[in-house]
């Protein structure tokens, strides 16, 4: 019985010691068992590289150099660069046809694991090789530009670029593609002009923290952008488990403002794990294919062009001055004029305000700036894309307030005394004096567009080019062509909209079709000089020669230059007194119709003086002898032109 409880004990505490030596052996065996795991997790092909857990023993050849040399070619298209360009060029061209320069911006979201917090090693290692890989894809160094397209390279930027050619064939389209990693220290220059977001998720940072940075930066995005937002995973594929819900519910993205992100997708860059060879390494295939669908949904490119903002409103103008022109003077009034004024200046501001507003992302992106030393790029970029920062409300707003500012006020009523008429030389007098101060208090008090002295000088000029004296039974009228005058008046009301800040104006090409052919291309400046020699009397030469007697209470200048005088022909006899008709029918118009500042003769002395026959107007000697001198000059000079065409006729 002892011998029993004897061998009992001693089997006893043969079992302890074993169950104690096990322990300690497993113990090992598992720390050995992580060191393994931790060094194969360090390899920097990849994700790691894990056995399949169904393995399929076959009698096979095993060929290392051919697994090597197949695992080295994936290795080098998985790490290899990835010009963006490249990827997106073609799907762009072809969403905007009409563009001749194409610029692209990415924002990136990279995640590094700085908080401290370690959910395991194999994860942390994965995470931070995606990041890595991401980044060398993207955004590589400019040591390993070995065709020169990547433009720029710096921390946080890249430029990528691309010549392809148009839809025609004859030219040659430029293609920029812009990645901004995403920095919290600068949020509007980040976000300016982008046309895509790319958020990189990490199985390391608790998912409450990633939506939260997630939803900052979609927070910065301007409301209309619409933009695609891509969401790259580098977690393993699990065919139990949907990592794209997870993802979708625990960022949120189901919440997101449409208004900002117009459309999501989840792509994970590991290969499919039915790919056992080339398990192990990131999916250039799917990067590519995810920026394709970055470039098919983001927004179109806004098709803008430059116009200067005198052109543009004097664009919308000439039609409207047109259709005054057909109408009698006597239905054409000064406020007329004005109407059809502040209408094209209304027209204006819908076009440039049109312009800004399909432009929410403030495109293009400020970085395009830095390509100073790239002279091609430059060039084009210079020629077919607009200024940066040309829709930003700083600039737009000041912009369409100086625009509405060129609003011209109603014109005084003169019907009441402009309607009475005159019979003698006085009264007609008195009239003239009325109507030019009319007009002169309105270019000082009322609008405020000048001085006194430019004023009054200016009202001189318009009435005597552009108004004419009409004799009704035995009254005499003056008619101003307002017309004529508000082109004037036009054109200096447009000159702080014809140089400076505000002259440039971008407007979409789409908004007005037919805009470009409408636009002159030579619209002459004449608000600040005197009129051309006019090939008519003047309204003041009209009065005196129509109106007053021989001596008239004008200074003797005036007198000379409109005396009754014979006029003499080619064979010494003396020609007929001139009617007044023959006057009328050597009327000049306008050579280009649709020019607003081009002016028309039009003749001061209608028909209605001419059925009186009272007064004679005939040209004066001093007005032929200038024109004998300059006949002959015309002559002299065609004389040296022929001797010199003469001359150089043996080189051509």
């Amino acid at each position: 019985m002892k011998m029993k409880k004897l061998l009992r004990a001693k089997l006893k505490l043969i079992i302890r010691l074993w169950r104690r030596r096990s322990l300690k052996r497993r113990e090992l065996r598992e720390q050995r068992q992580m060191a393994a795991n931790a060094a194969l997790n360090s390899l920097s092909l990849g994700p790691p590289i894990r056995q399949a857990t169904d393995q399929s023993i076959t009698a096979t050849v095993f060929d290392i150099n051919h697994v090597m040399k197949e695992r080295y070619e994936k290795h080098e298209q998985s790490w290899s660069r990835l010009n963006v360009s490249d990827e997106i060029a073609d799907v762009l061209i072809r969403r905007n046809p009409d563009a001749k320069f194409l610029c692209w911006k990415i924002i990136l979201c990279s995640q590094i694991n700085d908080q401290g917090e370690r959910l395991g090693q194999r994860s942390q290692v994965m995470q931070g090789a995606a990041h890595s890989w991401v980044l060398s894809k993207l955004m590589p160094s400019i040591k390993d530009n070995d065709d020169g397209d990547l433009l720029i390279s710096s921390p946080g930027l890249a430029i990528w670029r691309k010549w392809l050619p148009s839809q025609s064939g004859n030219d040659l389209n430029c293609c920029l593609s812009v990645v901004k990693d995403f920095k919290f220290d600068n949020l509007n220059e980040t976000v300016d002009g982008a046309s895509a977001v790319i958020f990189l998720v990490s199985e390391s940072i608790p998912w409450n923290i990633q939506k939260i940075k997630l939803h900052n930066i979609l927070a910065n995005i301007p409301s209309g952008s619409k933009l695609p937002l891509l969401v790259l995973s580098g977690s393993n594929y699990k065919e139990d488990v949907d990592l794209s819900s997870i993802i979708v519910n625990e960022l949120g993205l189901q919440d997101i403002d449409k208004s900002q992100i117009s459309r999501f997708s989840v792509v994970f860059l590991n290969e499919d794990k039915q790919v056992e060879m080339w398990d192990g390494f990131f999916s250039d295939m799917r990067l590519r294919e995810g920026l394709q669908w970055l470039a098919n949904e983001s927004p179109l490119q806004p098709d803008v062009h430059c116009i200067k903002t005198r052109d543009l409103v004097v664009t919308h103008l000439n039609p409207s001055l047109d259709v005054l022109e057909i109408m009698e003077d006597y239905e054409v009034s000064p406020n007329h004029c004005i109407s059809a004024f502040n209408e094209a200046l209304d027209r204006s501001l819908e076009e440039i305000a049109a312009a800004a507003k399909s432009n929410p992302t403030n495109w293009p992106c400020p970085e395009i700036a830095l390509l100073e030393n790239c002279g091609d790029e430059l060039m084009v970029m210079n020629w077919y894309l607009p200024n940066i920062g040309w829709s930003l409300a700083e600039r737009i707003e000041p912009f369409l307030s100086a625009i509405r500012d060129c609003k011209l006020p109603n014109f005084p009523d003169i019907i009441p005394w402009f309607d009475k008429g005159a019979s003698t030389f006085n009264e007609i007098e008195d009239l003239r004096s009325q109507l030019e101060n009319c007009v002169m208090a309105y270019l000082t008090e009322i609008s405020g567009m000048m001085g006194i002295l430019l004023a009054a000088k200016e009202a001189y000029l318009m009435l005597q080019r552009s108004a004419r004296l009409e004799l009704h039974d035995s009254s005499y009228y003056i008619v101003p062509k307002w017309s004529m005058i508000f082109r004037r008046i036009f054109n200096w009301r447009l000159t702080s909209l014809s140089s400076g800040t505000f002259s440039p104006a971008f407007i979409l090409r789409c908004h007005d079709v037919g805009l470009a052919s409408r636009i002159p291309y030579d619209l002459q400046l004449e608000g600040g000089g005197f009129w051309p020699y006019p090939s008519q009397p003047t309204l003041d030469e009209v009065i005196d020669a129509g109106c007053s007697p021989i001596t008239s209470g004008r200074d003797q200048a005036h007198t000379e230059t409109f005396q009754p005088l014979p006029r003499t022909i080619s064979n010494g006899d003396v020609c007929k007194d001139t009617d007044t008709s023959d006057m009328v029918d050597n009327q000049e118009t306008s050579a280009q119709n649709g020019n607003l500042f081009e002016t028309e003769n039009i003749g001061p002395v209608s028909n209605q003086l001419n059925t009186t026959g009272s007064t004679e107007i005939v040209f004066p000697s001093k007005v032929t002898m200038e024109t004998d001198k300059l006949s002959k000059l015309l002559e002299q000079c065609n004389v040296v032109q022929n001797s010199i065409g003469e001359k150089l006729s043996i080189y051509f």
